[in-house]
């Protein structure tokens, strides 16, 4: 995982929820790994970051994961509102009368 990920070895080891994130993004949603990887720039300025430090790495990572999962929170959030927006129109008068 470590090297899909660009990522130092064992730097994962002691990382179990973002281990656990990474591996439900590929499986359950299969979000490709080169959108969670780090790619060696900073996110903020969009300059290359030279001789990372791993914690510096394993940060990036961590942004990609958390940035990823509000886009699929987010998501779910418009699916549900749809759903209640779908429902409100197929049955009017259940509304009115709540």
């Amino acid at each position: 995982l470590e090297r899909v990920l660009n990522l130092p070895e064992d730097s994962l080891t002691k990382e179990i929820k973002l281990t656990q994130d990474l591996m439900q993004l590929f499986v359950q949603y299969q979000i490709p790994s080169d959108l969670l990887s780090f790619d060696g720039t900073d996110q903020a300025t969009g300059t290359e970051i030279v001789a990372a430090s791993n914690s510096e790495r394993l940060e990036a990572v961590r942004n990609h994961v958390k940035a990823i999962n509000e886009i699929i929170q987010a998501a779910k959030n418009a699916e549900v509102e749809e759903r209640r927006m779908q429902e409100r129109y197929a049955h009017p008068l259940l509304e009115s009368n709540a």
